[in-house]
C-alpha cells in the first residue's frame, strides 16, 4: 500500500512538472514571438550613418577603340611600274605634295600621236572650209587611211581586252574610234560620189571633236600617274618598291590626317542616358603609359546596336580630344572614363541606405535623437561609389539615417528561425 501511494505521488509529481515545464517553455515562446513581432524592423537597421556635405563625382567606364576619320588608300589606275617615291614613312605632307610617280611613257607616246592627228585634223578642215567643192578624193584617201589605222586598233584591242591586258573603258573608246572612222570613211566615199562638200566638212569637225576627247582622256590618265596627297597628313602606310609592276588591287601609300582622330566606344543601356553631348572624358590606354588625355563627348548615336549574344543594347559615341597622343594609333584601345557628375560640396548620405517603398519612392529611415524613428521621401542626383546626392526631402545636414543590413522576410518567418532554434 505504501509502495504503491509513492509510486502515485511520484507519478503526479512528474506530472505536475511536466506542464510546468510546457507552460514555462510556452511563455518564452510568447514573449520571443512578441518581441519579434514588435522589433523586426528594427533587427533589419543594425547601423546608421550621416547625412553630409561631400563632393560627387560620378563616371561611365567603357572601352573604346581609335578611328582616323579622315584617310587616303592610294592605288594605281590599272597596270603600271612605280618609278619613283618621294616621300617616307611617317613623313608629314601638305595636300598637293607628291608621294609617288608611275610609269606613263605609253600614255605619252599615245598623247602626242593624238595631238599631232589632230593638227592634221584642224588643217585639213582649213582646206575643206577654203576650198569649198574641190576635188575629194585626197580626203577620201584620208579617211581610208584613218579607217584602217582605227581598224587596226579596234582588232587589237578587241584581243587585248577578250584576254584582259586593256580595260573595258579603253576597249570601248577603240571601238568607238573604229565605228566614227568607219562612218567617215562611208561619207567619204559617198561625198566622192555626190561631191558633197557641207557633209565632208561636218564629218571633219565631228573627227576633230572625237580627237580632242581622246586627248583630254589621256591627259587626265598621265595625271593620274603622279600620285599626290589629297589633304593635309602624315604617310602611314608604304606598300611598294620601286620598279616593280602593281595593279588597282593593291594600296600602295596611305595619308591620314591625325587631327581627325576620335575615339569609338559602345555604351550599354544601363548608361547610357547618364551621357550628353560635351561632357569630359578621361582617356587612358597601354599605349599612354600611365599618361592622362582629356577628351570630351562629341556626339550620341540616335540608335542602337546589338551584340551576338548579348540581351542589352549598346549605343555608340563619339569622344574627340583637341590633342591626342602620338602613341594612339588607329584600332588602338583605349580606357574612357566619362564624367557623368561632378559637384561639390552637396547634401549627401551612403548609397547603402536608400531604399524604394512599395509605390517606388526613393527612402531614407531617419533616427529622432529619442529612439523613435521616421520615413522620409527623398529625390536624389548624382551618384558615386558610395555615396548619393540628395535634392529634395524633409531631411538635413547632421541627420542620422538607418542603414538596412540585409535581411529578408516578414516578422513571421523570424519567428519560425526562433522556434527552429529552441528546437521545437
Amino acid at each position: 500500500m505504501v509502495n504503491t501511494k509513492v509510486k502515485n505521488i511520484m507519478k503526479n509529481k512528474m506530472v505536475i512538472s511536466g506542464l510546468l515545464i510546457i507552460l514555462l517553455i510556452g511563455g518564452g515562446l510568447y514573449k520571443v514571438k512578441s518581441s519579434n513581432a514588435k522589433g523586426f524592423d528594427e533587427m533589419a537597421m543594425t547601423s546608421t550613418t550621416t547625412i553630409e556635405k561631400r563632393d560627387i563625382c560620378s563616371s561611365v567606364n567603357v572601352n573604346g577603340n581609335v578611328y582616323v576619320e579622315r584617310s587616303a588608300s592610294l592605288k594605281p589606275e590599272g597596270k603600271a611600274y612605280v618609278i619613283k617615291k618621294h616621300v617616307s614613312l611617317g613623313q608629314v605632307v601638305k595636300k598637293g605634295d607628291l608621294l609617288m610617280e608611275m610609269d606613263d611613257k605609253s600614255l605619252r607616246k599615245s598623247l602626242d600621236r593624238k595631238k599631232l592627228s589632230l593638227e592634221i585634223d584642224k588643217e585639213r578642215l582649213k582646206q575643206y572650209q577654203q576650198e569649198g567643192n574641190v576635188e575629194i578624193s585626197n580626203a577620201l584617201k584620208s579617211a581610208e587611211l584613218d579607217y584602217k589605222s582605227a581598224k587596226e586598233a579596234y582588232n587589237a584591242a578587241d584581243k587585248l581586252f577578250a584576254s584582259g591586258a586593256v580595260s573595258k573603258k579603253a576597249y570601248q573608246r577603240d571601238r568607238d574610234a573604229f565605228e566614227k572612222t568607219e562612218l567617215a570613211f562611208n561619207k567619204a566615199k559617198n561625198d566622192f560620189k555626190t561631191n558633197s562638200n557641207s557633209t565632208k566638212i561636218k564629218i571633219q569637225e565631228l573627227t576633230i571633236k572625237s580627237t580632242q576627247n581622246e586627248i583630254d582622256d589621256l591627259e587626265e590618265k598621265i595625271s593620274k600617274k603622279k600620285i599626290v596627297s589629297p589633304f593635309d597628313g602624315i604617310v602611314t602606310q608604304i606598300n611598294f618598291k620601286e620598279n616593280e609592276l602593281y595593279d588597282e588591287s593593291k594600296v600602295l601609300i596611305q595619308v591620314q590626317d591625325l587631327e581627325s582622330r576620335v575615339i569609338k566606344a559602345l555604351v550599354p543601356e544601363s548608361d547610357i542616358n547618364k551621357l550628353l553631348v560635351g561632357q569630359d572624358v578621361q582617356v587612358t590606354a597601354n599605349a599612354l603609359k600611365g599618361k592622362i588625355i582629356k577628351g570630351n563627348v562629341e556626339s550620341i548615336a540616335p540608335g542602337t546596336i546589338k551584340k551576338e549574344g548579348k540581351n542589352i543594347a549598346y549605343t555608340e559615341i563619339i569622344v574627340k580630344s583637341k590633342v591626342f597622343d602620338e602613341g594612339l594609333k588607329e584600332g588602338f584601345m583605349t580606357n574612357l572614363s566619362i564624367v557623368t557628375a561632378d559637384k561639390k560640396s552637396v547634401l549627401s548620405v551612403s548609397t547603402d541606405a536608400l531604399s524604394t517603398d512599395i509605390d517606388g519612392n526613393i527612402t531614407l529611415t531617419l533616427q529622432d535623437g529619442v529612439g523613435g524613428q521616421r520615413k522620409e521621401v527623398v529625390k536624389i542626383g548624382a551618384e558615386s561609389l558610395m555615396y548619393t546626392e540628395i535634392l529634395e526631402g524633409n531631411v538635413k545636414e547632421g541627420d542620422s539615417v538607418l542603414v538596412p543590413n540585409g535581411t529578408s522576410g516578414s516578422g513571421e518567418a523570424g519567428e519560425e528561425e526562433m522556434d527552429m532554434g529552441m528546437g521545437i
